[in-house]
C-alpha cells in the first residue's frame, strides 16, 4: 500500500496533475492542492524527488506570503519544479493560527501544501537561507544560527530555500506570475450570503470596499524612523477616523451613487473609531459575523480572507498608502473588469506617536 501510495506522489508531482488531494482524513474544505502525509518514510521518498523545492516562508502576513510564493513560482515554473510549502505558525498578525495557503488561495496545481513542519524539512535536505530587507534569524527557520546568507541562488541546485525571494533566484526563464489570482472556493462562496447581509443589489452589487490599514501599522510604518525623513505610510491609514470619514465621504460624491452600500476593511481596534464609522451608517465585519460564524471558524485569518474577497467582488474599491494586498486585488479585479480605484492621500499630516 506505501509503494502504490509513493508511485502516486511521484506521478502527481512529475507531471502536476490537476488532482493532489492525499489525506489521512479528506475534508470537503482543503483544496487540491494539501498533501497530509504524516510519515517519515513517505516524506523521505518524497524528498528524493529532484523536480521538487521546499520553501520556508518568512513570518509575514498572507498577503506578503502570497507575493513571496508567486514569486518563487515565476521561478521554479520556469525550470518545470513545484513547490512544497509547510504549514506555518504566526503570531505577530493574525494570533496562534496556522496558516495554510493552500485554503486561502486559489493556487497552481505545483504548489502543494504540506503538514510537515520545518525541522523535518532542515533535518532531512540542505536549505539555502536567502538574503533579505527583513532578515529574519536563521533559527526562525530551525537552522543553526551560524548559517550563511546568499544574495543569488541556483535554482536547478537547489532543494530547500528559506526565507524572501526577491530576485535572488537565477533561471534562463522566467514566468509572468500566477495564471489567476483568486481567493478559495469556501471564501467565494460566501460572497452571495455578505451580499444580501448588507443589503447589496444584484447584479450591480452597489457596494464599496474602502481598505483603511491600521493595527500594528500605527506604531511602525506611521513613525517616521530616525534615520529617515518620512515615514513608511503617510496616508490616512496614519490619521484619525474623522480624517478617514471626510475622506470617504469625498470619494463617495465623486465616484459613487447615492444607494452605494460603503464596507469598511480595517483591522482597527479602538471602539471609539468603530463607533463612529457605525454612525455614519458604514458596515463593518462584526456586521456580517452573524450570517457566516456557522460556516467558518472566525479569527482574525478567517476575516481578513472574507475581506479580501471582497474588496475583489465589490463594485468599487478604495486604497491608500502601501500594503501587498493592493497587487493582488487589482489582479483579481482586473480579472472581472471591475472598477479598482488607487487613491493616494498627499495631505500633510502630523505623525503622531502613540501615548
Amino acid at each position: 500500500m506505501l509503494n502504490i501510495l509513493i508511485s502516486f506522489i511521484t506521478l502527481a508531482l512529475s507531471k502536476s496533475i490537476e488532482i493532489l488531494t492525499i489525506n489521512e482524513t479528506s475534508t470537503s474544505n482543503h483544496s487540491n492542492n494539501y498533501f497530509k502525509i504524516a510519515n517519515n518514510s513517505n516524506f523521505q521518498e518524497l524528498n528524493k524527488l529532484k523536480a521538487t523545492v521546499f520553501y520556508l516562508s518568512p513570518p509575514e502576513g498572507i498577503s506578503s506570503r502570497y507575493k513571496q510564493l508567486e514569486d518563487l513560482w515565476r521561478f521554479t515554473a520556469a525550470v518545470n519544479k513545484s513547490i512544497v510549502l509547510p504549514f506555518t505558525l504566526t503570531n505577530a498578525h493574525y494570533g496562534e493560527k496556522v496558516i495554510n495557503m493552500c485554503e486561502l488561495f486559489q493556487l497552481p496545481s505545483n504548489i502543494i501544501c504540506s503538514n510537515w513542519t520545518y525541522q523535518a524539512i532542515t533535518n532531512s535536505t540542505s536549505c539555502v537561507l536567502t538574503e533579505g530587507i527583513n532578515e529574519v534569524p536563521p533559527e526562525y527557520y530551525t537552522l543553526r544560527n551560524t548559517t550563511l546568507r546568499q544574495r543569488y541562488v541556483d535554482l536547478h541546485k537547489t532543494r530547500c530555500i528559506a526565507g524572501y525571494v526577491d530576485h535572488t533566484l537565477s533561471t534562463n526563464s522566467l514566468k509572468t506570475g500566477f495564471p489567476k489570482h483568486e481567493m478559495h472556493q469556501q471564501y467565494l462562496s460566501l460572497l452571495p450570503i455578505l451580499q444580501e447581509t448588507l443589503g447589496v443589489s444584484q447584479p450591480k452589487l452597489n457596494y464599496a470596499v474602502f481598505h483603511w490599514r491600521r493595527g500594528d501599522q500605527l506604531i511602525s510604518r506611521c513613525i517616521i524612523p530616525p534615520s529617515k525623513n518620512v515615514a513608511v505610510d503617510n496616508s490616512v491609514n496614519c490619521d484619525t477616523v474623522w480624517d478617514f470619514i471626510e475622506l470617504v465621504q469625498t470619494n463617495l460624491k465623486e465616484y459613487c451613487t447615492k444607494q452605494t452600500i460603503v464596507y469598511v476593511a480595517t483591522n482597527e481596534a479602538n471602539n471609539a473609531s468603530l463607533n463612529a464609522l457605525k454612525r455614519h451608517g458604514y458596515k463593518l465585519f462584526m456586521d456580517i459575523v452573524p450570517s457566516i460564524s456557522s460556516m467558518i471558524e472566525v479569527n482574525a485569518l478567517s476575516s481578513y480572507a472574507v475581506e479580501l474577497a471582497m474588496m475583489c467582488d465589490a463594485a468599487y474599491f478604495f486604497a491608500w498608502g502601501k500594503s501587498t494586498a493592493h497587487p493582488f486585488i487589482e489582479h483579481c479585479r482586473d480579472a472581472t473588469k471591475k472598477k479598482h480605484i488607487q487613491l493616494t492621500y498627499t495631505n500633510v499630516v502630523v505623525f503622531r506617536r502613540p501615548k
